[in-house]
């Protein structure tokens, strides 16, 4: 009988706990579970929309909660309560607090980061000056602070950034004992914002500066008429601008230029001979616009100009060493996915119909009729302290050239042309 007894009164014991540290929220729509609080967790299951979890553990916004057998990580903006009840802060100083008693803080500092996540840092979710206001969501650890300004997302700063930080070193509202009296007050006012959304308020103006410095090489081989191929190597130099300007929630128009700068040694090989190296001076410009859509990752549609010219010491009269200026319109599509502090992004451009056009046009000499051309860009740019940036670049580009002397029975040939870019350097961005 005692056994019983005892037995009864543990389960009903462990009942109870559960109870007491256990609360029920539902998804807001199909929500992805994962393995640690901040959008790059890795995911470890998916709740439908509707599906009730189990919370287990708060954490700042973050939710550790149950759904079956899975257990994960959610934000609290992707469930909701069906019954309204009472709730007190976590340690963390962020819970479900009255909107009413937000409290209002001032940036004192001249350029202020926030990241998604203050332990990680790795994603800068707002960038605020002196003399914004914010509203102070939470506290986190080490003397961070989750703060939403009047339009944007909500992200973590140093307290020690704001007037009267020190108000901040426990709850930034109502006490717990102050709070165990007061129903949950859900906010109406504003939209929620999850931290992975908006970077960056709409009419945001954004960009960057790059100079980096590397090695080209490119080939030009024709086809017809003489047979000819040349062959050069050197250094370059690159400077890469651009920004954009945020136009709706995950809509922006951009736009920017990159300008290369080459110095070579070219070698030329006609009918088994190949003359001495010559040196050559490139230089390279495209300009364009862009319309793209996304935040953290994006695509955009691009339209440009390109524009190339080729100087070649020598005195020599053969088509592809007398120097050209090249030119035309350029359509294409480009790219960037984010790695925590590392953005991979890439483009292509296509110039469907140009214009080649040799320095000097002798007698006989072969000229461009028509011209199509690609080129390819892939960069790695690295985010570093002081808004400055890190990025490696690749350009590779194709070009194809229809020739004729112009004569009244003309000789033609096509002329392939490939380059090779490779450059690193050091940047500004804003």
């Amino acid at each position: 009988m005692l056994a019983r007894t005892l037995t009864l009164v543990l389960l009903l014991t462990t009942t109870a706990a559960h109870a007491e540290t256990s609360d029920e929220v539902w998804t807001t729509r199909a929500t992805h579970l994962r393995a640690r609080p901040g959008e790059n967790g890795a995911v470890v299951g998916r709740a439908a929309k509707g599906a009730e979890l189990i919370v287990l553990r708060e954490r700042g916004r973050w939710l550790r909660v149950r759904h079956g057998r899975l257990v994960g990580w959610v934000t609290r903006a992707e469930v909701e309560d069906r019954v309204e009840r009472v709730r007190v802060p976590g340690e963390d100083g962020f819970g479900d607090k009255p909107v009413e008693d937000a409290v209002q803080a001032t940036v004192q500092f001249d350029k202020v980061r926030g990241f998604d996540d203050p332990k990680t840092r790795s994603n800068v979710v707002l960038d605020l000056k002196k003399g914004d206001r914010v509203t102070v969501l939470g506290r986190g650890d080490d003397g961070w602070i989750l703060v939403q300004p009047e339009h944007g997302a909500h992200g973590w700063i140093p307290g020690v950034t704001v007037a009267d930080s020190a108000r901040f070193a426990g709850d930034p509202r109502r006490a717990p004992a102050q709070l165990a009296a007061v129903p949950m007050v859900k906010p109406t006012a504003a939209p929620v914002h999850t931290l992975g959304a908006a970077a960056a308020p709409t009419g945001r103006l954004m960009g960057a500066l790059i100079t980096t410095a590397g090695a080209e090489t490119f080939a030009m081989r024709q086809t017809g008429g003489t047979d000819a191929l040349a062959t050069a190597t050197g250094k370059a130099a690159a400077v890469s601008a651009g920004a954009k300007i945020r136009i709706a929630s995950d809509l922006w128009f951009g736009g920017g230029a990159d300008a290369e700068l080459g110095q070579a040694s070219l070698t030329y090989s006609a009918a088994d001979a190949t003359s001495p190296s010559m040196a050559t001076r490139t230089t390279t410009v495209d300009a364009r616009a862009e319309l793209g859509w996304g935040s953290r990752w994006h695509v955009a549609a691009r339209a440009g100009y390109h524009y190339g010219a080729m100087a070649i010491t020598s005195d020599r009269t053969e088509a592809m060493l007398v120097g050209e200026h090249i030119g035309g319109l350029t359509v294409g599509v480009g790219g960037g996915v984010p790695i925590g502090r590392v953005t991979l992004s890439a483009a292509v451009d296509v110039m469907p119909t140009g214009v080649q056009a040799p320095d000097e046009l002798p007698a006989g000499m072969l000229y461009g009729t028509a011209m199509r051309a690609a080129w390819a860009r892939t960069t790695i740019a690295i985010r570093l302290p002081a808004h400055l940036v890190g990025a490696i670049s690749y350009r590779g580009g194709l070009a194809s050239i229809d020739l004729t002397d112009g004569a009244a029975t003309p000789t033609v040939a096509t002329r392939s042309d490939q380059s090779h870019t490779v450059t690193a350097g050091l940047g500004l961005r804003w």
